[in-house]
């Protein structure tokens, strides 16, 4: 008979060797993925390149090429285009173009432009209703307002507020981006006044719209990745289970912002 040791050895050693197996085919499962659609990630490596360029080491590649530095500094001085000289939405651009450098996309520009917008289209709607909102704020004067009612307030209740706001809105808008656009305009000039370095206010505050992405039960990130990660893996993957096992990851992140708002 065998002992109750050798037991647990055997089951022991049979959930490695399943352990090792699964790995085995993810990375076999990622192996072939890169294989097979390497050339797809060009641009995306054309568009890494040019942001690491420009945040690395400082060269900003637009600006040293005749023709689009003065259109760019042109732009930049047209409120409704000032947008588009921005250095990553430049580099977007580009990469855009390489794209259409492969035979598929010239074939079929109108399927390839329409597929890329049905798949961002929730995202593109919530920043653009975001946008239209913050230039509402700043036109009408609420923020100017706010700010000052905000004076006697402390910058750790301030800070402990955006951080909230923060977390509620990315949790349930998935956007980062969207959720900072709403929240900093009014948090930053009360936080700043309160003695707050800027740039500790900018690293705060994305690290905690980053993280609240990701948070239960929304985490409308964690669903629409995991469609894209199931869809390209052609396999099943659970976004509950995702945001549960990120959300030590999130509140990490979460903690630090509000660390570099509170101590900034």
């Amino acid at each position: 008979m065998e002992s109750a040791g050798d037991t647990n050895d055997g089951a022991a050693e049979s959930g490695t060797v399943l352990t090792e197996a699964v790995n085995g085919t993810r990375l076999q499962q990622l192996g072939t993925l890169i294989r097979e659609r390497w050339a797809s990630m060009v641009p995306l490596g054309v568009l890494i390149v040019i942001v690491l360029l420009r945040t690395a080491i400082g060269f900003d590649i637009f600006a040293e090429i005749p023709g689009v530095r003065e259109a760019t500094a042109w732009m930049a001085t047209v409120p409704i285009l000032n947008g588009l000289a921005f250095p990553v939405v430049l580099a977007i651009i580009v990469a855009t173009v390489v794209a259409f450098f492969y035979p598929e996309v010239r074939r079929a520009p109108a399927r390839t432009i329409g597929t890329g917008l049905k798949n961002v289209r929730q995202t593109v709607i919530i920043q653009l209703c975001a946008a239209f909102l913050v230039g509402c704020f700043y036109a009408s004067g609420a923020v100017d307002t706010v700010a000052g009612l905000a004076e006697n307030v402390a910058s750790s209740g301030v800070a402990v507020i955006s951080t909230v706001a923060l977390m509620i809105l990315g949790m349930l808008i998935g956007s980062q981006t969207a959720a900072q656009t709403i929240v900093v305009p009014f948090a930053s000039p009360i936080l700043e006044n309160a003695g707050i370095d800027p740039t500790n206010i900018a690293v705060g505050m994305s690290h905690i719209a980053a993280a609240s992405q990701n948070l239960p039960p929304v985490g409308l990130t964690a669903f629409v990745v995991c469609g894209l990660v199931g869809a390209t893996l052609k396999t099943k993957v659970d976004p509950i289970k995702v945001m549960v096992l990120a959300l030590p990851n999130s509140l990490y992140f979460i903690i630090l912002g509000l660390l570099f708002l509170l101590l900034g």
